[in-house]
C-alpha cells in the first residue's frame, strides 16, 4: 500500500499555497510530499506527526472524529481518518477558494486511488 500512496503523492498537483500533504498508513508508516520551500521536510514531517499522535488519542478515548482542522496565523491543518488511513494537507491561510476546491479534491480522491 505505501507504494500507492507514494505513486498518490508524486501524481499530485502542486497548488501555490499548500505546504504538503502526509499519509499515515495502517502500518503506521508514513509518506509526505513538501512542495513549500520555505519548510524542511524534517519540521513538517514533526508536525505531521503530531496530527497523527491527537487523531490516534481521539480515537483512543473513544470520541468519533473523521476530520480535524487547525486555524493558526499563516498556516491551515487539515487532517481526514477514513479506513485505517490519516491523509491530509498543511497550507497557507492565503489560499484563494479555487485552491481550497483543488486541495480537497486532491484529498478526497485518496481512498479511491488505493481501491484495488
Amino acid at each position: 500500500m505505501k507504494e500507492q500512496v507514494e505513486k498518490w503523492l508524486e501524481s499530485v498537483e502542486a497548488v501555490s499555497g499548500v505546504v504538503m500533504y502526509g499519509v499515515c498508513l495502517p502500518d503506521r508508516s508514513i509518506a509526505t510530499r513538501v512542495f513549500d520551500k520555505n519548510f524542511s521536510t524534517k519540521n513538517v514531517e514533526i508536525v505531521w506527526k503530531a496530527t497523527i499522535d491527537t487523531f490516534k488519542l481521539i480515537h483512543l478515548h473513544k470520541m468519533a472524529a473523521n476530520s480535524l482542522n487547525w486555524v493558526f496565523k499563516e498556516l491551515i491543518i487539515s487532517a481526514f481518518y477514513s479506513e485505517g488511513l490519516i491523509f491530509g494537507a498543511i497550507a497557507r491561510k492565503s489560499l484563494s477558494k479555487e485552491e481550497l476546491e483543488v486541495v480537497k479534491r486532491v484529498l478526497e480522491s485518496l481512498p479511491h486511488s488505493l481501491k484495488p
